[in-house]
């Protein structure tokens, strides 16, 4: 019997590679909690299939979410969770007033 190949699979490679994409992703949405494929794979770094790859687990977690669902081109995403934390901060430090 052979001993194990010390090298990490093809599939491992990619999951600690898709973690490290997406915690680089939550620190841009910290910045920027409304965004475009453009701006994510310009801030990254990555091309198209990538950066979709990025978007697409966090849209899975609930994390984004996808202003016009029905939107196959040019869509936008928006951090909720991010806005909301905005939102709230600035109401407790009498920065924002309802309407």
């Amino acid at each position: 019997m052979s001993d194990p190949d010390p090298r990490p699979s093809a599939w491992s490679r990619l999951w600690r590679w898709l973690k490290l994409v997406a915690h680089k992703l939550a620190d841009v949405l910290l910045e920027q909690p409304v965004v475009n494929a453009k701006y994510v794979g310009e801030r990254l770094g990555l091309g198209p299939q990538s950066t979709a790859n990025a978007i697409d687990p966090l849209v899975a977690e609930g994390i984004l979410r996808q202003t016009d669902p029905s939107a196959r081109r040019n869509r936008v995403w928006v951090a909720s969770g991010v806005i909301g934390a905005l939102d709230a901060f600035a109401e407790r430090s009498g920065r924002r007033q309802r309407l």
